[in-house]
């Protein structure tokens, strides 16, 4: 047998039940109302209370049948509706600036990372090609300075001859001037001297002069005073004097013909050395 604790719950649970079904059912248009009055703000409990109790009755009765007292709850619940109405609105318009404002936002960061594209795009094409450039520089700057290498080295080698010449014409020269002259001339001549002058004449001539009985005889004349000489003696200071002119000649001759290339040689490295320092 069944407690009586039980039975009391499920006379009670069949009650609210039936309770519940005998309740009218508003119609969609009510409900929507009801809800309206639900999310309206600013409205006390009580007065909210009051416009959903009198929905049912007002909405429920036609327009023209309606008493005063429900036709004034009927202006009251309109402009409760009308004013969540007015903050739907508003909100749906808040929402779509702000749809709005975000698009445009985004388009304008769209365009940023647009033009930060191409930047970066147009950036590394310039460190690109100055990366070639530094490349090219650099390759052209080692070719200039092997060329220049090469240019220095061949003015050495070219002028090393030219030098020697111009050194011995030098030489020739000043032995000339200075030793062949001292021993023809009768002033001032000095045996000690002309012995010292001697020692710088006998090996150029030596060099040049092929006829040992010439070298031989140079000595013993060259050592007597010029009013003592013979003509024999004087013959021989000539052919030696004779001799080293004609070598300077020589000298001179060969530094000329050898002028065009070393001033080739010279605007070889001169045009070497700009290339360079460009």
């Amino acid at each position: 047998m069944a407690p009586k604790s039980a039975k009391r719950s499920a006379q009670a649970a069949s009650a609210a039940a039936a309770q519940e079904a005998k309740k009218p059912k508003l119609d969609p248009l009510m409900v929507g109302v009801v809800d309206a009055l639900r999310q309206a703000d600013g409205l006390t409990e009580e007065c909210r209370s009051m416009l959903t109790a009198g929905v049912p009755g007002c909405f429920a009765t036609p327009a023209g049948e309606r008493h005063k007292h429900q036709e004034t709850l009927v202006s009251w619940i309109g402009l409760v509706l009308d004013g969540v109405q007015s903050k739907m609105k508003e909100a749906v318009e808040a929402a779509e600036a702000d749809e709005a404002e975000a698009g445009t936002r985004k388009q304008d960061l769209e365009a940023k990372v647009e033009g930060a594209q191409a930047l970066l795009a147009s950036e590394s094409e310039a460190v690109s090609a100055k990366d070639a450039d530094l490349k090219s520089a650099s390759q052209a700057a080692v070719s200039a300075e092997a060329e220049l290498r090469q240019r220095r080295d061949e003015q050495r080698r070219g002028d090393a001859a030219s030098d020697a010449t111009a050194g011995e014409r030098e030489l020739l020269q000043r032995t000339l001037e200075a030793d062949v002259r001292f021993l023809k001339t009768e002033e001032g001549y000095d045996a000690t001297q002309a012995a010292e002058h001697m020692k710088t004449l006998s090996p150029v001539a030596a060099r040049l002069i092929l006829d040992d009985s010439l070298m031989v005889a140079l000595q013993p004349a060259a050592i007597k005073p010029p009013a003592e000489r013979g003509a024999f003696d004087n013959m021989v200071l000539k052919e030696i004097e004779a001799c080293i002119q004609r070598k300077v000649a020589e000298l001179e001759a060969q530094l000329e013909a050898s002028a065009p290339a070393r001033e080739e040689r010279a605007a070889a490295v001169a045009a070497a050395q700009g290339v360079l320092e460009q």
